[in-house]
């Protein structure tokens, strides 16, 4: 059957990378950063907060160790077939989400995240690629394309999910909350639309000359890791994306402080402004456009904060307009009286 029909098989499976890929990075990637702040700041008790340091090298271990799952993902699929290797993955990021509200010590903490290595490594790029190079050849490009969108869209659904029910239950409550509706609809999408094409034998007649024609050697791991192009390609990737799982994985914590669970979980995803005031649970701190939340509480002179926003711009205006927004500073101890707060003229 023709790859441009909508018809062909092959798209479905397309649609199942997607799933895989929603709930891969949603969970192995983009997760990450509320993993990482509820482990560092959470209250004590029987779970104390771990150091910075120590989740951190959990989550350095676990890069490197699904990133080496990856290089073998050719090989283990040749001997498992497709449907079975993504479902092991499926089965390993449940296993590994389970472990991660159940961490109380060091030893949970890598257990948890060691678990999660062949999960990310077996229903992420690795996988889908290999999956959907056994259905496409011209429209490869294209539903590779569309597989990988999964991974944006589990940034944008995941992570605010997982950030508004922790605000209403617990992180713990939450995440199996989240991991027993997204497991079950991962198995079952993988167990009907995943398989392996039926195998064509492709007869061709071969011209004069043809058969005498030069065959390259195959191009191998060994062979991939001794030449100098693979790696002025890798190399610079591989520096972007350090940068960039560093950055991901520490940003909730760093606006925990200053915005509060919501805030930065918002800041973590797209959010939606309304034009209306809806302060946080402790009412301390505004809900504004990315551009104003620069405005928000700050630990000292939080009622300078709003007088001065609100003098730049009447006197300036160098700040963006924005309709109807509402700057709300907490009482601190510098300031006295009641929380400030400053009206921006529309």
């Amino acid at each position: 059957m023709n790859e441009s029909s909508i018809r062909y098989p092959g798209w479905r499976v397309a649609i199942a990378c997607f799933t895989m890929t929603l709930f891969g990075f949603g969970f192995g990637f983009y997760g990450q950063s509320v993993y990482f702040a509820e482990l560092t700041t959470r209250g004590g008790g029987e779970a104390p907060p771990f150091a910075t340091s120590t989740v951190s090298v959990a989550v350095t271990a676990y890069y490197l160790s699904s990133s080496l799952i990856m290089a073998f993902t050719s090989d283990l699929m040749t001997r498992l077939g497709p449907r079975v290797f993504a479902i092991t993955g499926a089965a390993m990021m449940g296993v590994s989400l389970f472990l991660i509200t159940r961490i109380n010590s060091v030893v949970g903490l890598f257990a948890a995240y060691l678990a999660m290595a062949p999960a990310f490594a077996m229903l992420t790029n690795a996988a889908v690629v290999n999956i959907l190079g056994l259905w496409f050849s011209e429209k490869r490009g294209l539903a590779m394309s569309l597989a990988l969108t999964g991974g944006g869209v589990g940034g944008v659904i995941v992570v605010p999910s997982l950030v508004w029910l922790s605000a209403k239950l617990t992180f713990p409550v939450a995440l199996q909350a989240i991991a027993i509706v997204a497991l079950p609809v991962l198995l079952f999408v993988i167990a009907v639309w995943i398989f392996e094409p039926p195998r064509v034998v492709e007869v061709r007649a071969v011209g004069p000359g043809e058969g005498a024609a030069e065959q390259r050697p195959p191009i191998t791991r060994r062979s991939a890791l001794r030449s100098i192009h693979y790696w002025t390609v890798a190399g610079p990737l591989m520096l972007a994306i350090m940068v960039q799982v560093a950055f991901v994985v520490h940003q909730m914590a760093i606006l925990l402080p200053v915005l509060g669970l919501q805030g930065a979980g918002g800041c973590c995803s797209p959010d939606r402004f309304d034009g209306r005031r809806q302060p946080y649970r402790d009412g301390s701190f505004c809900r504004s456009p990315r551009s104003a939340q620069a405005w928000c509480r700050a630990p000292r002179h939080a009622g300078d904060v709003a007088v001065r926003s609100h003098e730049v711009w009447r006197t300036s205006g160098r700040l963006p307009r924005v309709r109807g927004v509402r700057i709300r500073c907490g009482r601190n101890d510098n300031v006295a009286g009641a929380a400030h707060s400053a009206r921006i003229p529309a």
